[in-house]
C-alpha cells in the first residue's frame, strides 16, 4: 500500500470525534476569516478617509484572504466531513489553483506593503514619485500575472496536475512520478526564491524601516528611546510610525503561519511524501489560519482602522 492509499485509508476511517474535531477547526478558521476579511473591506470602502496607498495592500490582501476562505477552505471542510473527494475533476482543478495563486499573491503582496513602508520612512522624496494607488493596484496586477505564470507552467509542460491530497484533504498540484526531478527542482525553487525570497526582502525592509526610525528619533531627542515618541512637526510622524508596526505585525502573523507550512512541504519533498498525517494537516491549518490572522491584527492594532470601524458601525 503506498503513503497516499494510507492517507486516503486513515481519511475514510476516522472515528466521528475525530471528524468534527478536524472539520470544525477549519469551519472556525473560515468564519474568522470570512467575517474579518468582510469588516476590513466595508471599512475601506464606506470610510474614503483610509482609502491610502498602504491600505490599498490591505484591501488587496484582504480579499485574497476572503477568496481563499470562500473558494478553498468549504472544499476541504467537506471532504474532512465526507472523509473524501467527493465534488468532481473541475472543482479539485479550481481548487489546486486558487490555493497557489491566492497564496502566492498574498505573501508578494506583504512584499509589496514591505517595499512601501520602505520608501515612505526611509525614502520619502521618491515615495510620492513611485507609489499611488494606481501603480500600487499595477504591482499587485503584475504580481498575480506572474504567479499564473510560475503555476501554468508545470501544468502546460505535462509535468503535474490538480490531484486531491488525502493528507491535506486539498487539492494540490502533484508531479508524475516521471517528472521527479522537476518537481525537486520545482519546489525547491519556489520556495527558496519566491517563498524565502519575498520573506528576506520583507524583513529586510523592516530593519532598514525600524533603524531609520530610531536614528530619527535620536536625532530629535537623544533621551527618547520609545519610537513613539516622535515630536509634533517632525517628518517622520507619529501616525506613519504607528501604520508601520501595525503592517509589521500583521508580517509577523502571517510568517508564523508560513514558516511551518513551508518547511512541512520542504520536508514532503525531502522525505518522498512520508510524514505523517497529524504534519499534513498542520500544514492545512497553518495556511488557511493566516487568511484570518490578517483582519484580526490589522483591525486591533492598526488604531485608524478601529477608529474607522467604530465609525460604520
Amino acid at each position: 500500500m503506498s503513503k497516499e492509499e494510507s492517507l486516503a485509508r486513515d481519511l475514510g476511517s476516522r472515528s466521528p470525534g475525530r471528524v468534527a474535531l478536524e472539520s470544525s477547526m477549519v469551519l472556525c478558521v473560515q468564519l474568522v476569516a470570512v467575517s474579518g476579511n468582510a469588516i476590513v473591506l466595508l471599512v475601506i470602502y464606506k470610510r474614503p478617509v483610509i482609502r491610502t496607498v498602504t491600505n490599498t495592500y490591505i484591501g488587496a490582501l484582504a480579499i485574497c484572504d476572503l477568496l481563499m476562505a470562500l473558494a478553498v477552505m468549504p472544499w476541504t471542510a467537506g471532504s474532512l466531513i465526507s472523509g473524501g473527494w467527493m465534488f468532481g475533476v473541475s472543482v479539485c482543478r479550481l481548487q489546486g489553483f486558487l490555493i497557489l495563486l491566492l497564496a502566492w499573491t498574498s505573501l508578494h503582496i506583504m512584499a509589496l506593503t514591505a517595499v512601501n513602508r520602505y520608501f515612505r520612512v526611509v525614502r520619502p522624496n521618491l515615495y510620492r514619485k513611485y507609489f499611488t494607488i494606481r501603480s500600487s493596484i499595477n504591482m499587485i496586477i503584475v504580481s498575480m500575472v506572474t504567479t499564473i505564470v510560475v503555476i501554468a507552467t508545470p501544468l502546460f509542460a505535462g509535468w503535474s496536475s490538480f490531484v486531491f491530497r488525502p493528507g491535506k484533504a486539498t487539492c494540490f498540484m502533484t508531479f508524475d512520478k516521471s517528472h521527479g526531478i522537476a518537481q525537486h527542482g520545482y519546489v525547491i525553487v519556489n520556495c527558496v526564491i519566491y517563498t524565502f525570497g519575498p520573506m528576506i526582502l520583507i524583513y529586510s525592509c523592516y530593519f532598514c524601516v525600524f533603524m531609520s526610525v530610531r536614528n530619527h528619533v535620536i536625532s530629535i531627542n537623544p533621551s527618547l528611546h520609545s519610537i513613539l515618541g516622535v515630536v509634533p512637526g517632525a517628518a517622520l510622524t507619529v501616525r506613519e510610525v504607528r501604520v508601520t508596526r501595525a503592517v509589521f505585525a500583521m508580517v509577523l502573523g502571517f510568517t508564523w503561519c508560513w514558516i511551518p507550512v513551508t518547511t512541512i512541504e520542504l520536508l514532503h519533498v525531502l522525505t518522498h511524501g512520508n510524514l505523517p498525517r497529524e504534519g499534513y494537516l498542520c500544514f492545512i491549518y497553518f495556511a488557511f489560519i493566516s487568511n484570518a490572522i490578517n483582519p484580526v491584527i490589522c483591525i486591533s492594532v492598526n488604531q485608524t482602522f478601529r477608529r474607522e470601524l467604530f465609525a460604520v458601525l
